[in-house]
């Protein structure tokens, strides 16, 4: 699936029919995270590949610990975190779209396009079940922030037209929960105002 492929921070592609992002909301207004989920994974995948499958005796306990160890060392390889973006990092959420931006600057926009595949050709919007799938999907790189304003670079994109390649500038109001993109549209935080990124 196009989304999985292209995204360098947490998913953002999944919602449900009514048009609201199916991750899980976040208590208060805590929106920084730790080390992705797929390194942990990996990290847990060459523990036990370095380990074997001895048959010593070893309690069930021992993978858990080894895990943590590797997952900390693959860790300390990722990319520093920027300090200035803090205020930026976290889930954002409209009607119809969604945005992660991780510590390091790392982000993944996905935003409905309002056409079927089954309609016509990419960039569109597919469903399964009762899933809709972004057609929508840009990746890219925060490299610096300065108060409520944060730049960078969108390196991949589904959507060459409403989403293009190149500059890409986010304002923040931290007083209304909510981050601008490009001036164009507008992702809420939990504290935002019901209503104030779309229905």
């Amino acid at each position: 699936m196009v989304a999985a492929a292209l995204t360098p921070a947490a998913p953002v592609t999944m919602r449900a029919v009514n048009g609201d992002h199916a991750t899980s909301p976040r208590p208060g207004d805590q929106r920084r995270r730790g080390p992705g989920v797929l390194a942990g994974c990996l990290a847990a995948a060459v523990a036990m590949l370095a380990t074997g499958c001895s048959s010593s005796g070893a309690s069930p306990s021992a993978p858990a610990t080894q895990h943590s160890s590797v997952t900390e060392n693959a860790s300390a390889t990722q990319p520093p975190a920027i300090a200035s973006l803090a205020p930026f990092v976290g889930s954002w959420y409209g009607h119809g779209r969604g945005l992660d931006i991780s510590t390091t600057g790392g982000f993944t926009l996905a935003e409905r396009t309002y056409a079927w595949c089954s309609q016509g050709p990419p960039p569109c919007d597919t469903m399964s079940g009762n899933t809709i799938t972004d057609g929508d999907i840009a990746t890219g790189m925060l490299t610096s922030a300065s108060g409520d304003r944060a730049t960078g670079t969108v390196t991949r994109t589904t959507d060459k037209v409403a989403t293009p390649l190149g500059t890409i500038i986010l304002t923040l109001d931290q007083s209304a929960d909510m981050i601008t993109l490009n001036g164009r549209v507008s992702f809420c935080g939990l504290r935002a105002r019901l209503g104030a990124c779309g229905a």
